[in-house]
């Protein structure tokens, strides 16, 4: 039984039996809750350096900043930073920015903004389809759908991308397939493409994410505030965001809690049921209807045990259990999780420079 409360001292609010651990968010850091090694820990948490939730505000102090941004796309991430950020430093100091595109779906913005209004925040919106048009997003990507689907008529279909791996039987790699939907939603393609294709879609895709950081450090250098981030902890240690996109923030507020975590917190919070109800999406392929085929391949609570088996905060035989898998099959995905983290290093690793040794100290 998941219970909220706060803490008498100074408010913090905090969760009972999350995961069967006390989780205490703001500025207590979550390995207090369970110990870890930290030659093995490979993600940030919410916490004591951080201070994203401190009203003392330290960390904005430190960074010579004023107050934050937020990129608001409609989602549980983007939506529960928000009010994080609102929560740290009041409404007055946050900025939404929203940012549709002709591909992206009319809830994104319709939520985004509504996310705003709740929340009293001033927010911008930015259209980001001429800049997409400028760097040859669109066409870059339709060139590859061609080769696999030659009836493909843009604005008319929708792309997605679907990922096929048996996480829990298999240790083989996962095999890509292009899906073309017509107007009405209804599949009309799916054929596995190539590895060179299939990057070169993904390469073409992440111009939207990137195009998005662009405005958020734009606004965030016009009012001196800072980005907050929205990845979140399965993102992290998956590789599961955009370098220089969606992984570009100057401070992360979620990224020590998984995702499930996120819905429990979220309810806490009062963040808007909508949001909460609506299927998590990158909404950067208009045929992408969930992040669960295009990437992780597993319902969340799943995938955050088999994380924590990963993260050795939770025995194979504790996560089959609470799963309903058997071991083998938890071992087998704990193996896919661990070369899905080891293969996506780069995404998480700061610039590669001997010359930033003798000044390590002042960065």
């Amino acid at each position: 039984m998941i219970q909220e409360f706060r803490n008498e001292q100074d408010g913090r609010l905090g969760l009972v039996g999350a995961f069967g651990y006390d989780l205490l968010f703001q500025f207590d850091p979550i390995e207090k809750r369970i110990p870890r090694s930290h030659q093995k820990d490979l993600h940030l948490f919410l916490c004591d350096d951080i201070y994203f939730m401190d009203r003392k505000k330290e960390q904005i102090e430190r960074y010579h900043r004023d107050g934050f941004v937020v990129g608001l796309s409609g989602g549980i991430d983007s939506t529960l930073t928000a009010h994080l950020a609102v929560e740290a430093v009041g409404p007055t100091r946050v900025l939404g920015v929203v940012m549709p595109e002709r591909e992206s779906s009319p809830e994104s913005k319709e939520l985004g903004v509504a996310v705003a209004q709740k929340l009293g925040i001033d927010y911008q919106e930015v259209d980001l389809t001429k800049h997409l048009e400028a760097v040859d997003a669109y066409n870059k990507r339709d060139n590859i759908v061609l080769r696999y689907f030659d009836s493909y008529r843009p604005g008319r279909h929708r792309v997605g991308i679907s990922l096929r791996q048996d996480l829990t039987g298999s240790s083989m790699p996962p095999l890509h397939y292009l899906v073309v939907q017509d107007e009405n939603g209804e599949q009309i393609c799916e054929e596995r493409i190539r590895l060179k294709d299939y990057t070169q879609l993904v390469a073409a895709t992440n111009f939207k994410q990137r195009a998005r950081a662009l405005q958020l450090y734009y606004f965030a250098d016009y009012y001196n505030y800072a980005v907050a981030g929205t990845t979140n902890r399965d993102e992290l240690l998956l590789g599961f965001f955009v370098k220089l996109g969606d992984g570009a923030a100057d401070v992360e507020g979620i990224e020590g809690m998984y995702k499930s975590e996120l819905y429990v917190l979220a309810k806490a919070m009062g963040v808007d049921q909508r949001v909460i109800d609506r299927t998590p999406t990158t909404d950067t392929l208009p045929g992408q209807k969930s992040q669960k085929g295009y990437f992780y391949g597993l319902d969340f609570n799943t995938l955050d045990t088999a994380l924590q088996v990963f993260e050795e905060s939770l025995s194979i035989k504790d996560g089959a259990q609470r799963t309903g898998l058997l071991e083998p099959q938890m071992k087998q995905l704990v193996e896919n999780l661990r070369r899905r983290n080891s293969t996506t290093t780069i995404l998480r690793s700061p610039p590669m420079g001997i010359g930033r040794n003798p000044i390590a100290h002042l960065l």
